[in-house]
């Protein structure tokens, strides 16, 4: 076979009569092809392992891509949850026919809010409970006034932040007034599309109406998220 004549052409070489040329030739040749079938079969092998691995890759990827989405699509939709039970909590909270008395208290002179009215008092104090259980969340109460113009009642940001900034009866900027805001004067209305205020931060919200015991809406609770409550989980 191909190692007999191999070791017969080695030891052939300082012998007489040596080896022909024909026969070295053919010998070598032999010897060639073998390493080019070898060769072939080695890169034939390493292929299938190749296109395996990649496939298996492919395959994974694929799994965990699919376990991300589910995942991402389950941790949004129980944001989304978290944000409608917490507005629908508060809501539960307030007092439709008291806060249809607050809205038209007005302050005194020099005051940014009316701290000494009991209506307010209990009114910020519930917002600020509601800030307490849901800490991402800053509630908010408006009104809907007949020129269209939305004017702010009670807000848990004077509790927690500079009420220079945030006063009693504030008309909400036009920058603010995204359509979600006015719809939550009729309805449940979330909003995922993160918006700036008018101190440059970024947020997400949902809204929902205030009634009375007749049923007629008298104002509108908002719920603000810093904008990566939402967008972390995209």
């Amino acid at each position: 076979d191909l190692e007999e004549a191999q070791q017969w052409l080695s030891q052939a070489i300082n012998r007489q009569p040596r080896p022909t040329d024909t026969q070295v030739a053919y010998i070598n040749a032999s010897l060639d092809s073998r390493a080019a079938a070898l060769k072939a079969r080695q890169k034939a092998k390493w292929i299938v392992v190749l296109t395996t691995v990649i496939a298996n890759l492919a395959f994974v990827a694929t799994g965990l891509l699919t376990i991300y989405w589910s995942v991402t699509d389950t941790a949004q939709w129980q944001v989304k949850k978290n944000m409608r039970s917490t507005l629908e909590g508060a809501l539960a909270g307030i007092d439709g026919d008291e806060f249809a008395q607050l809205s038209q208290v007005k302050s005194s002179p020099g005051q940014l809010e009316p701290a000494n009215n009991s209506l307010y008092q209990e009114h910020q104090a519930w917002l600020q409970t509601v800030h307490q259980i849901a800490p991402a969340a800053l509630p908010a109460t408006y009104i809907l006034e007949a020129d269209g113009r939305i004017v702010t009642i009670g807000d848990v940001c004077r509790i927690i932040y500079n009420k220079a900034e945030h006063p009693y009866r504030m008309i909400v900027p036009e920058m603010e007034v995204i359509p979600a805001r006015l719809e939550g004067f009729e309805q449940i209305s979330i909003n995922l599309s993160p918006f700036k205020d008018s101190f440059g931060k970024s947020w997400v919200s949902i809204y929902g109406p205030i009634r009375n015991q007749s049923g007629e809406v008298v104002g509108a609770l908002g719920l603000a998220y810093e904008s990566t409550y939402w967008t972390d989980l995209e």
